[in-house]
Protein backbone atom coordinates (compact mmCIF):
# COMPACT_ATOMS: atom_id res chain seq x y z
CA UNK A 1 0.00 0.00 0.00
CA UNK A 2 1.08 3.32 -0.64
CA UNK A 3 1.67 5.55 2.40
CA UNK A 4 -0.12 8.93 3.10
CA UNK A 5 1.61 11.86 3.78
CA UNK A 6 1.21 13.09 6.76
CA UNK A 7 1.66 17.07 7.03
CA UNK A 8 1.97 18.64 11.07
CA UNK A 9 0.88 22.04 11.49
CA UNK A 10 2.00 24.27 14.14
CA UNK A 11 -0.91 24.18 16.94
CA UNK A 12 -1.93 27.20 18.57
CA UNK A 13 -1.51 27.43 22.70
CA UNK A 14 -2.43 30.33 24.51
CA UNK A 15 -3.30 33.75 23.77
CA UNK A 16 -0.66 36.67 24.60
CA UNK A 17 -1.90 40.14 24.08
CA UNK A 18 -3.88 39.10 21.37
CA UNK A 19 -1.82 37.01 19.76
CA UNK A 20 -0.98 33.02 19.46
CA UNK A 21 2.02 31.56 20.98
CA UNK A 22 2.80 28.79 19.14
CA UNK A 23 4.41 25.32 20.22
CA UNK A 24 5.64 23.31 18.02
CA UNK A 25 6.19 20.14 20.14
CA UNK A 26 2.49 19.66 20.65
CA UNK A 27 0.16 17.86 18.24
CA UNK A 28 -3.33 19.62 17.45
CA UNK A 29 -5.14 19.18 19.98
CA UNK A 30 -9.03 20.44 18.42
CA UNK A 31 -11.64 18.83 19.53
CA UNK A 32 -12.71 15.53 17.25
CA UNK A 33 -9.05 15.84 16.53
CA UNK A 34 -8.63 11.74 17.30
CA UNK A 35 -11.83 10.81 15.31
CA UNK A 36 -10.09 8.95 12.55
CA UNK A 37 -13.29 9.52 10.41
CA UNK A 38 -12.24 13.33 10.11
CA UNK A 39 -9.26 13.22 7.17
CA UNK A 40 -8.26 17.07 6.73
CA UNK A 41 -7.05 19.43 9.43
CA UNK A 42 -5.76 21.43 7.93
CA UNK A 43 -7.88 24.82 7.30
CA UNK A 44 -8.69 25.53 11.06
CA UNK A 45 -9.98 29.16 11.58
CA UNK A 46 -10.77 30.40 14.93
CA UNK A 47 -11.61 28.60 18.15
CA UNK A 48 -12.84 24.70 17.70
CA UNK A 49 -14.35 25.86 13.90
CA UNK A 50 -13.41 22.76 11.96
CA UNK A 51 -13.24 23.55 8.36
CA UNK A 52 -16.65 21.58 7.64
CA UNK A 53 -18.63 23.69 10.43
CA UNK A 54 -19.28 26.26 8.17
CA UNK A 55 -20.80 27.03 4.33
CA UNK A 56 -17.31 26.80 2.64
CA UNK A 57 -17.71 26.09 -0.94
CA UNK A 58 -15.17 25.02 -3.70
CA UNK A 59 -17.74 25.98 -6.31
CA UNK A 60 -20.08 29.21 -5.53
CA UNK A 61 -22.80 28.11 -7.21
CA UNK A 62 -22.81 24.70 -6.18
CA UNK A 63 -25.84 23.80 -3.65
CA UNK A 64 -23.90 21.91 -0.94
CA UNK A 65 -25.72 19.88 1.58
CA UNK A 66 -24.35 21.95 4.23
CA UNK A 67 -27.00 22.05 6.66
CA UNK A 68 -27.11 18.03 7.25
CA UNK A 69 -25.42 17.70 10.42
CA UNK A 70 -24.63 14.41 9.00
CA UNK A 71 -22.30 15.73 6.21
CA UNK A 72 -19.44 17.01 7.76
CA UNK A 73 -17.07 14.32 5.52
CA UNK A 74 -18.42 15.33 2.12
CA UNK A 75 -18.96 18.74 2.76
CA UNK A 76 -15.68 20.62 0.84
CA UNK A 77 -12.85 20.16 3.10
CA UNK A 78 -12.02 24.31 2.73
CA UNK A 79 -12.37 27.12 5.04
CA UNK A 80 -15.21 27.81 6.17
CA UNK A 81 -15.45 31.32 4.93
CA UNK A 82 -14.53 30.26 0.92
CA UNK A 83 -17.05 30.74 -1.34
CA UNK A 84 -15.65 29.18 -4.25
CA UNK A 85 -11.75 29.14 -4.87
CA UNK A 86 -9.62 30.69 -7.44
CA UNK A 87 -6.93 31.50 -8.80
CA UNK A 88 -5.20 34.45 -8.38
CA UNK A 89 -6.31 35.50 -11.85
CA UNK A 90 -9.59 34.86 -10.93
CA UNK A 91 -10.42 31.71 -12.93
CA UNK A 92 -11.80 28.90 -11.18
CA UNK A 93 -9.31 26.85 -9.38
CA UNK A 94 -8.33 23.01 -9.35
CA UNK A 95 -8.62 21.18 -6.71
CA UNK A 96 -9.51 17.24 -6.15
CA UNK A 97 -12.72 14.98 -6.09
CA UNK A 98 -12.20 12.89 -2.88
CA UNK A 99 -12.38 9.35 -2.77
CA UNK A 100 -15.50 7.49 -2.32
CA UNK A 101 -17.71 9.79 0.38
CA UNK A 102 -14.98 12.05 1.66
CA UNK A 103 -15.02 15.77 0.85
CA UNK A 104 -13.99 17.54 -2.42
CA UNK A 105 -10.45 19.58 -1.58
CA UNK A 106 -6.67 20.27 -1.86
CA UNK A 107 -5.88 16.74 -2.46
CA UNK A 108 -2.44 15.53 -4.49
CA UNK A 109 -4.41 12.67 -6.02
CA UNK A 110 -4.93 9.20 -4.35
CA UNK A 111 -3.30 6.34 -6.29
CA UNK A 112 -5.96 3.38 -6.88
CA UNK A 113 -5.22 0.92 -4.57
CA UNK A 114 -8.30 -1.81 -5.25
CA UNK A 115 -10.40 -2.79 -2.59
CA UNK A 116 -9.89 -1.61 0.72
CA UNK A 117 -10.86 -4.24 3.66
CA UNK A 118 -12.76 -3.64 6.82
CA UNK A 119 -10.91 -5.36 9.75
CA UNK A 120 -11.60 -4.81 13.41
CA UNK A 121 -11.50 -6.67 16.72
CA UNK A 122 -14.54 -8.47 16.05
CA UNK A 123 -13.01 -9.61 12.53
CA UNK A 124 -10.88 -12.79 12.34
CA UNK A 125 -9.10 -11.33 9.44
CA UNK A 126 -8.05 -8.41 11.13
CA UNK A 127 -4.75 -9.44 11.67
CA UNK A 128 -4.82 -10.23 7.49
CA UNK A 129 -6.66 -7.68 5.61
CA UNK A 130 -5.36 -4.30 6.80
CA UNK A 131 -4.90 -1.14 5.59
CA UNK A 132 -4.29 1.73 8.07
CA UNK A 133 -4.13 1.54 12.27
CA UNK A 134 -6.01 4.75 13.88
CA UNK A 135 -6.34 5.19 17.61
CA UNK A 136 -9.89 3.32 17.68
CA UNK A 137 -8.54 0.10 15.40
CA UNK A 138 -9.22 -0.58 11.87
CA UNK A 139 -10.80 1.21 9.42
CA UNK A 140 -12.03 0.82 5.62
CA UNK A 141 -13.71 2.23 2.49
CA UNK A 142 -15.52 -0.71 0.68
CA UNK A 143 -15.02 0.19 -2.82
CA UNK A 144 -15.96 -3.73 -3.96
CA UNK A 145 -19.70 -5.42 -3.41
CA UNK A 146 -22.57 -4.42 -0.93
CA UNK A 147 -21.10 -5.81 2.24
CA UNK A 148 -18.02 -6.73 4.17
CA UNK A 149 -17.96 -10.23 3.67
CA UNK A 150 -17.65 -9.43 -0.43
CA UNK A 151 -14.56 -7.66 0.32
CA UNK A 152 -12.76 -9.88 2.60
CA UNK A 153 -13.90 -12.80 -0.55
CA UNK A 154 -12.90 -10.22 -3.19
CA UNK A 155 -9.64 -10.24 -0.86
CA UNK A 156 -8.45 -13.42 -1.32
CA UNK A 157 -8.36 -13.23 -5.04
CA UNK A 158 -6.78 -9.75 -4.95
CA UNK A 159 -3.55 -10.26 -6.29
CA UNK A 160 -5.00 -11.43 -9.92
CA UNK A 161 -6.21 -8.55 -10.43
CA UNK A 162 -4.55 -5.66 -8.74
CA UNK A 163 -1.14 -4.77 -10.08
CA UNK A 164 1.20 -1.30 -9.99
CA UNK A 165 0.47 -0.01 -13.21
CA UNK A 166 -3.65 0.21 -11.98
CA UNK A 167 -2.00 1.86 -8.83
CA UNK A 168 0.06 4.62 -11.46
CA UNK A 169 -0.93 4.10 -14.83
CA UNK A 170 1.30 7.39 -15.84
CA UNK A 171 2.59 10.16 -14.71
CA UNK A 172 -0.29 12.20 -15.36
CA UNK A 173 -0.89 11.18 -11.84
CA UNK A 174 0.97 14.59 -10.67
CA UNK A 175 -1.47 16.80 -12.24
CA UNK A 176 -3.11 17.07 -8.67
CA UNK A 177 0.63 18.63 -7.14
CA UNK A 178 0.31 22.46 -7.00
CA UNK A 179 2.15 24.18 -9.19
CA UNK A 180 2.08 28.20 -7.47
CA UNK A 181 3.36 27.69 -3.92
CA UNK A 182 6.79 29.56 -4.10
CA UNK A 183 5.08 32.19 -6.28
CA UNK A 184 2.23 32.54 -3.59
CA UNK A 185 -0.45 31.59 -6.90
CA UNK A 186 -3.66 29.13 -4.76
CA UNK A 187 -5.90 26.41 -5.98
CA UNK A 188 -3.06 26.08 -9.43
CA UNK A 189 -2.09 22.79 -10.14
CA UNK A 190 -0.54 21.31 -13.13
CA UNK A 191 -2.33 20.94 -16.19
CA UNK A 192 -2.55 18.06 -17.98
CA UNK A 193 -6.00 18.06 -19.39
CA UNK A 194 -8.23 20.17 -22.30
CA UNK A 195 -11.34 20.54 -19.71
CA UNK A 196 -9.78 22.62 -16.72
CA UNK A 197 -12.27 24.30 -14.69
CA UNK A 198 -10.64 27.94 -15.81
CA UNK A 199 -10.72 27.05 -19.26
CA UNK A 200 -14.49 25.94 -19.31
CA UNK A 201 -15.57 28.71 -17.10
CA UNK A 202 -14.11 31.16 -19.67
CA UNK A 203 -14.69 29.09 -22.85
CA UNK A 204 -11.25 29.75 -23.75
CA UNK A 205 -7.25 28.39 -23.11
CA UNK A 206 -6.86 30.95 -19.54
CA UNK A 207 -5.27 28.42 -17.36
CA UNK A 208 -1.77 29.30 -16.36
CA UNK A 209 -0.88 25.72 -17.37
CA UNK A 210 -0.49 26.36 -20.69
CA UNK A 211 1.96 28.51 -20.61
CA UNK A 212 2.97 31.25 -23.19
CA UNK A 213 6.10 29.44 -24.65
CA UNK A 214 5.78 25.90 -23.13
CA UNK A 215 2.32 23.66 -21.25
CA UNK A 216 2.84 21.92 -18.68
CA UNK A 217 2.25 18.58 -20.39
CA UNK A 218 5.73 18.35 -21.52
CA UNK A 219 7.15 17.38 -18.38
CA UNK A 220 5.53 14.30 -18.86
CA UNK A 221 8.38 13.57 -20.97
CA UNK A 222 10.60 13.06 -18.34
CA UNK A 223 8.23 10.28 -17.20
CA UNK A 224 8.50 7.07 -19.02
CA UNK A 225 5.69 3.81 -18.53
CA UNK A 226 6.88 0.59 -20.18
CA UNK A 227 4.23 -1.93 -21.17
CA UNK A 228 4.04 -4.71 -18.53
CA UNK A 229 1.02 -6.06 -18.81
CA UNK A 230 -0.16 -8.97 -19.53
CA UNK A 231 3.41 -9.16 -19.63
CA UNK A 232 6.79 -7.00 -20.02
CA UNK A 233 6.78 -5.93 -23.84
CA UNK A 234 8.77 -2.53 -23.44
CA UNK A 235 11.93 -3.12 -23.94
CA UNK A 236 14.30 -0.16 -22.71
CA UNK A 237 13.85 3.24 -25.42
CA UNK A 238 11.83 1.17 -27.11
CA UNK A 239 7.71 1.56 -27.99
CA UNK A 240 6.71 -2.12 -28.72
CA UNK A 241 3.00 -2.41 -27.14
CA UNK A 242 1.74 1.15 -27.94
CA UNK A 243 -0.63 2.56 -30.53
CA UNK A 244 0.88 5.26 -32.36
CA UNK A 245 -1.56 8.08 -32.72
CA UNK A 246 0.02 9.25 -36.03
CA UNK A 247 -2.44 7.17 -37.86
CA UNK A 248 -3.18 9.06 -41.20
CA UNK A 249 -0.55 7.54 -43.75
CA UNK A 250 1.65 10.38 -45.84
CA UNK A 251 1.37 10.76 -48.64
CA UNK A 252 -1.56 8.20 -48.97
CA UNK A 253 -4.02 10.21 -46.70
CA UNK A 254 -7.08 8.47 -48.37
CA UNK A 255 -6.24 5.85 -46.79
CA UNK A 256 -7.90 5.56 -43.45
CA UNK A 257 -6.11 3.14 -40.47
CA UNK A 258 -8.06 5.09 -37.10
CA UNK A 259 -9.10 1.44 -35.84
CA UNK A 260 -6.51 1.25 -32.96
CA UNK A 261 -7.45 4.66 -31.98
CA UNK A 262 -11.07 3.37 -32.11
CA UNK A 263 -9.73 0.76 -29.57
CA UNK A 264 -7.90 3.28 -27.54
CA UNK A 265 -10.76 5.02 -26.57
CA UNK A 266 -13.37 2.15 -26.34
CA UNK A 267 -13.26 1.74 -22.78
CA UNK A 268 -12.57 5.30 -21.68
CA UNK A 269 -15.00 6.71 -19.52
CA UNK A 270 -15.55 10.49 -18.60
CA UNK A 271 -16.09 11.26 -14.63
CA UNK A 272 -18.01 14.20 -14.39
CA UNK A 273 -20.33 15.24 -11.66
CA UNK A 274 -23.62 17.93 -12.61
CA UNK A 275 -23.29 20.67 -10.97
CA UNK A 276 -27.12 20.55 -9.96
CA UNK A 277 -25.88 17.18 -8.26
CA UNK A 278 -23.92 18.70 -5.73
CA UNK A 279 -26.38 18.03 -2.68
CA UNK A 280 -26.54 14.37 -3.25
CA UNK A 281 -23.35 13.17 -5.43
CA UNK A 282 -21.48 12.24 -1.53
CA UNK A 283 -24.37 11.43 0.36
CA UNK A 284 -23.54 7.70 -0.43
CA UNK A 285 -27.10 7.29 -1.92
CA UNK A 286 -27.08 5.26 -5.32
CA UNK A 287 -28.31 7.95 -7.66
CA UNK A 288 -30.33 7.30 -11.05
CA UNK A 289 -27.76 9.97 -13.10
CA UNK A 290 -24.67 8.25 -14.22
CA UNK A 291 -21.59 10.60 -13.58
CA UNK A 292 -19.67 8.51 -15.99
CA UNK A 293 -19.86 9.61 -19.74
CA UNK A 294 -18.77 6.86 -22.87
CA UNK A 295 -16.60 8.65 -25.26
CA UNK A 296 -17.78 9.58 -28.21
CA UNK A 297 -15.48 7.33 -30.48
CA UNK A 298 -16.13 8.87 -34.30
CA UNK A 299 -16.86 12.78 -32.91
CA UNK A 300 -13.14 12.26 -31.28
CA UNK A 301 -11.26 10.80 -34.04
CA UNK A 302 -12.27 14.09 -35.78
CA UNK A 303 -10.06 16.38 -33.51
CA UNK A 304 -6.76 14.29 -34.37
CA UNK A 305 -7.90 14.40 -38.31
CA UNK A 306 -8.11 18.43 -37.76
CA UNK A 307 -4.92 18.30 -35.96
CA UNK A 308 -3.10 16.39 -38.95
CA UNK A 309 -5.19 18.98 -41.89
CA UNK A 310 -3.08 22.27 -39.83
CA UNK A 311 0.52 23.19 -40.10
CA UNK A 312 1.34 21.30 -36.61
CA UNK A 313 0.56 18.17 -38.52
CA UNK A 314 1.94 15.00 -36.60
CA UNK A 315 1.73 15.01 -32.82
CA UNK A 316 6.07 15.19 -31.81
CA UNK A 317 5.12 14.58 -28.07
CA UNK A 318 2.91 11.62 -26.54
CA UNK A 319 1.84 14.07 -23.84
CA UNK A 320 -0.09 16.16 -26.20
CA UNK A 321 -3.11 13.74 -26.11
CA UNK A 322 -3.26 16.11 -23.20
CA UNK A 323 -4.45 18.71 -25.46
CA UNK A 324 -7.39 16.43 -27.02
CA UNK A 325 -10.66 16.93 -26.06
CA UNK A 326 -12.31 13.54 -25.94
CA UNK A 327 -16.42 13.69 -26.32
CA UNK A 328 -18.97 12.53 -24.71
CA UNK A 329 -21.82 10.55 -25.91
CA UNK A 330 -24.26 13.31 -27.27
CA UNK A 331 -21.47 15.56 -28.17
CA UNK A 332 -20.67 16.40 -31.73
CA UNK A 333 -17.01 17.32 -32.40
CA UNK A 334 -16.86 21.13 -33.16
CA UNK A 335 -13.76 23.55 -34.01
CA UNK A 336 -14.29 26.31 -31.59
CA UNK A 337 -14.97 23.47 -28.75
CA UNK A 338 -17.79 25.62 -27.84
CA UNK A 339 -20.37 22.76 -26.51
CA UNK A 340 -17.41 20.93 -25.09
CA UNK A 341 -17.16 23.89 -22.96
CA UNK A 342 -20.89 23.98 -21.91
CA UNK A 343 -21.06 20.76 -21.27
CA UNK A 344 -18.25 20.58 -18.62
CA UNK A 345 -19.42 24.06 -17.46
CA UNK A 346 -22.68 22.36 -16.26
CA UNK A 347 -20.46 20.11 -14.13
CA UNK A 348 -18.36 22.51 -12.26
CA UNK A 349 -18.33 20.44 -9.33
CA UNK A 350 -15.81 17.47 -10.96
CA UNK A 351 -12.18 17.76 -9.42
CA UNK A 352 -9.09 18.21 -11.94
CA UNK A 353 -8.31 14.38 -10.58
CA UNK A 354 -11.30 13.51 -12.63
CA UNK A 355 -11.02 15.75 -15.15
CA UNK A 356 -7.24 14.46 -16.05
CA UNK A 357 -8.15 10.78 -15.16
CA UNK A 358 -9.10 10.19 -18.77
CA UNK A 359 -5.45 11.28 -20.15
CA UNK A 360 -3.76 9.60 -17.22
CA UNK A 361 -5.01 6.02 -18.57
CA UNK A 362 -4.67 6.83 -21.99
CA UNK A 363 -0.99 8.61 -21.97
CA UNK A 364 1.23 5.30 -21.34
CA UNK A 365 -0.68 3.50 -24.32
CA UNK A 366 0.45 5.89 -26.57
CA UNK A 367 3.29 6.83 -28.67
CA UNK A 368 4.16 9.39 -31.63
CA UNK A 369 7.69 7.09 -32.89
CA UNK A 370 6.96 3.80 -33.55
CA UNK A 371 9.68 1.65 -33.17
CA UNK A 372 8.37 -1.56 -34.63
CA UNK A 373 7.51 -2.16 -38.10
CA UNK A 374 5.67 -4.83 -39.88
CA UNK A 375 6.76 -5.30 -43.57
CA UNK A 376 4.29 -7.07 -46.23
CA UNK A 377 6.60 -8.23 -49.31
CA UNK A 378 6.13 -10.30 -52.26
CA UNK A 379 8.97 -11.22 -54.62
CA UNK A 380 9.82 -12.24 -57.65
CA UNK A 381 13.08 -13.67 -59.57
CA UNK A 382 12.12 -12.83 -63.08
CA UNK A 383 13.45 -13.87 -66.32
CA UNK A 384 13.65 -12.03 -70.30
CA UNK A 385 13.20 -14.06 -72.91
CA UNK A 386 15.41 -13.45 -76.19
CA UNK A 387 14.27 -10.72 -78.64
CA UNK A 388 11.59 -8.97 -75.56
CA UNK A 389 12.22 -5.40 -74.92
CA UNK A 390 14.21 -5.11 -71.47
CA UNK A 391 12.49 -2.48 -70.37
CA UNK A 392 8.80 -4.12 -70.52
CA UNK A 393 8.02 -7.30 -69.12
CA UNK A 394 5.90 -9.13 -71.64
CA UNK A 395 3.61 -11.65 -70.39
CA UNK A 396 3.26 -15.18 -72.58
CA UNK A 397 7.20 -14.83 -73.13
CA UNK A 398 9.03 -13.27 -70.09
CA UNK A 399 9.26 -16.03 -67.24
CA UNK A 400 8.87 -15.74 -63.19
CA UNK A 401 11.51 -18.27 -61.86
CA UNK A 402 10.92 -17.95 -58.60
CA UNK A 403 8.98 -16.21 -55.93
CA UNK A 404 8.62 -15.46 -52.15
CA UNK A 405 5.56 -14.27 -50.18
CA UNK A 406 5.74 -13.29 -46.53
CA UNK A 407 6.02 -10.64 -43.59
CA UNK A 408 8.98 -8.97 -41.53
CA UNK A 409 8.77 -7.64 -37.88
CA UNK A 410 11.28 -5.47 -37.18
CA UNK A 411 12.42 -3.44 -34.33
CA UNK A 412 14.42 -0.80 -33.99
CA UNK A 413 16.03 -0.22 -30.66
CA UNK A 414 18.62 0.90 -28.62
CA UNK A 415 20.81 -1.39 -26.71
CA UNK A 416 21.70 -0.21 -23.12
CA UNK A 417 24.60 -2.25 -23.04
CA UNK A 418 26.43 -0.44 -25.92
CA UNK A 419 29.47 0.59 -24.18
CA UNK A 420 29.94 3.27 -26.89
CA UNK A 421 27.08 4.75 -26.11
CA UNK A 422 28.00 8.45 -24.78
CA UNK A 423 26.31 10.94 -21.86
CA UNK A 424 24.00 13.17 -24.04
CA UNK A 425 23.88 15.50 -20.92
CA UNK A 426 27.60 16.17 -21.14
CA UNK A 427 28.14 15.53 -25.09
CA UNK A 428 25.14 17.41 -26.80
CA UNK A 429 27.12 17.14 -30.07
CA UNK A 430 25.93 13.45 -30.38
CA UNK A 431 22.53 11.76 -31.60
CA UNK A 432 20.63 9.08 -29.92
CA UNK A 433 19.76 8.28 -33.80
CA UNK A 434 23.23 7.23 -34.56
CA UNK A 435 23.11 4.91 -32.29
CA UNK A 436 19.70 2.90 -33.20
CA UNK A 437 20.30 -1.01 -34.34
CA UNK A 438 17.46 -3.47 -36.34
CA UNK A 439 16.47 -6.74 -35.63
CA UNK A 440 14.34 -9.18 -36.79
CA UNK A 441 11.48 -10.30 -34.17
CA UNK A 442 9.52 -12.44 -36.39
CA UNK A 443 9.21 -13.18 -39.60
CA UNK A 444 6.46 -15.30 -41.59
CA UNK A 445 6.02 -17.17 -45.02
CA UNK A 446 2.41 -17.27 -46.99
CA UNK A 447 1.98 -20.09 -49.23
CA UNK A 448 -0.76 -19.34 -51.72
Amino acid sequence: MTPWILIFFEAPTTNVSGQNQHDFKAPLTFEGYANPDVISKAFYLGSSDFLYSGNGRLVSQANYNISNPYSVLYRPQVNVNMNGATMNEGYLGDWDTGISNFGDGAYINKPDESVFIKADSSNNASNTYTVDQTPRGLHYLRWYGNSDADALNAAGDAETWYSPNRQLPSAVMFGSLPAGVKRMKPWQTFLFSPNSAADCDKGRRVHPGWGSQVPDHLLLDFFRMPVAEPYAISDPISTSGKININFEIVPFKQLKRASSIYALLKAVKLPAIPTNEAAVYKSGVVQQTSYRSKVNLAETVKSFEERFKTKEGAYRMESEICEVPLYPQGLNYDSSKGQYYNWWRARAITGDNLREQPYMSLYPRITTRSNVYTIHLWTQALKKSKGTDPKNWVEGKDKVKGEYRGSFTIERYINPQNESLPDFVKDSSKRLSDFYQFRVIQAKTIVP
